[in-house]
């Protein structure tokens, strides 16, 4: 007991290398060993000012315990005792660092001077995790960052002051984007970005849940906010795609101001509209929100008038053309229609159900974007809506459209043989 409570008073750089094994096992033992104090002396001691209820200074002896193990951190060599030391430090990252941050104990932490013990260690740690952070293991790393992108995001903000999350997150979105096979589930990329998978007609799923973290830091405050949507400006569109689906698990007024300030960018604007229409555009919370988005955007943007369609058109594919026109200026055209087609395979059905209802010729338009649908549904449809309407120019031109597509086509050509009956 007394050559524990020696080490235990000791500076990690004073102890012999044979002794670091001894010197951890007294400072991670710290009711036993802290310089004979009683068990109770940090409740005895009057609490200060910033900590009227004690229920931080409660836990200082845990937090000498971190700085200890973390001074000692960098002497060691690889080994047992490293590894040891790394699952410490990170247990204790999460259950006294991150903790001491969550909403019971958040105001007290937050007003703790720069020289208490809760802000020493909070320092200290986040010190280790710009220095250590990428030599850690995939698993470990993984750990941390469910420390960083908590999903209680003010506890995260204010326990990992001073280290750059988003600095961090940002090149694993753009490196998950860019993968030609998905990723892996239980990942580290995974963990973070939660990426999705998009089928052949555009519809994204995802088989797992996503903790939404980052994203839920990334909204956290305008410069946050801004600084992704520069990253999402410059990066492959499969991230902001990824991005936006992401945020409808987190709920904020942000995520329409992001969209926003990604108008300016095409690749980007396009990527994220389509999943405020496809995902946010069919949600009881969203679908007005997106509604009224697309129509402002149509309003702000004549080069993004075919995304504003795509927009309002997803919050009620059947409602048509017509209700549309009515909330917009100038009324939609060719060139609308073509912006339209070019989003994503949902325009196809869009122009099927309000075929009648745009008055110019459409058929030509529809040709270069048949292959983008895999559903016979829609070439049905798209056959009947121009049958209907009985132009024979149209019936020819939608035919000619379809013969070309399945010559084209890799896919089996029955798909189009019912539409061009």
């Amino acid at each position: 007991m007394r050559d524990g409570a020696q080490l235990f008073a000791m500076d990690a750089r004073q102890v012999p290398p044979a002794r670091h094994a001894a010197y951890f096992d007294a400072v991670t033992h710290y009711s036993r060993y802290e310089g004979g104090r009683s068990k109770n002396e940090d409740q005895e001691t009057p609490p200060p000012s910033w900590d009227p209820t004690g229920e931080v200074v409660r836990s200082d002896r845990r937090g000498r315990s971190l700085q200890k193990v973390l001074a000692l951190y960098p002497l060691l060599g690889p080994g047992t005792l490293h590894d040891e030391a790394t699952r410490h430090i990170l247990s204790e990252g999460e259950y006294y660092v991150l903790s001491m941050w969550h909403e019971r104990t958040r105001a007290q932490s937050s007003r703790a001077p720069a020289d208490s013990v809760v802000r020493r260690t909070q320092r200290a740690y986040v010190e280790f995790l710009k220095k250590e952070l990428g030599k850690l293991s995939e698993k470990e790393q993984m750990r941390v960052a469910r420390q960083l992108f908590s999903r209680d995001e003010a506890a995260a903000r204010g326990a990992f002051e001073g280290f750059d999350r988003l600095g961090w997150a940002l090149p694993m979105a753009q490196r998950a984007a860019s993968r030609t096979d998905p990723v892996s589930l239980d990942t580290l990329e995974d963990e973070v970005v939660c990426p999705h998978r998009e089928d052949a007609e555009g519809k994204l799923t995802r088989n797992a849940s996503c903790n939404a973290g980052f994203h839920r830091a990334a909204l956290g405050d305008d410069e946050s906010r801004q600084r992704l949507s520069r990253f999402l400006a410059g990066a492959d569109p499969r991230a902001t795609r990824d991005v936006f689906a992401n945020l409808r698990w987190v709920r904020e007024p942000a995520v329409l101001d992001l969209f926003r300030d990604l108008e300016a960018n095409a690749r980007a604007r396009t990527a994220a509209g389509r999943v405020l229409g496809d995902v946010f555009g069919s949600e009881g919370a969203w679908r007005e929100q997106v509604r009224k988005e697309g129509y402002a955007l149509y309003a702000r943007r004549s080069d993004a008038r075919g995304l504003a369609l795509y927009m309002i058109l997803s919050t009620d594919p059947h409602r048509g053309f017509e209700a549309v026109q009515a909330g917009v200026s100038p009324t939609i055209g060719p060139t609308e229609l073509r912006g339209l087609l070019a989003v994503g395979p949902r325009g196809l059905d869009f122009l099927a159900s309000g075929w009648q209802t745009l008055p110019f010729a459409k058929a030509n338009l529809v040709g270069p974007q048949l292959g983008s649908t895999t559903k016979t549904s829609t070439l049905l449809e798209l056959a009947a809506a121009v049958c209907r309407e009985g132009k024979r120019g149209e019936i020819q031109a939608l035919r000619t459209s379809m013969e070309n597509a399945a010559r084209a086509s890799q896919l089996d050509r029955s798909r189009y043989d019912g539409a061009l009956e």
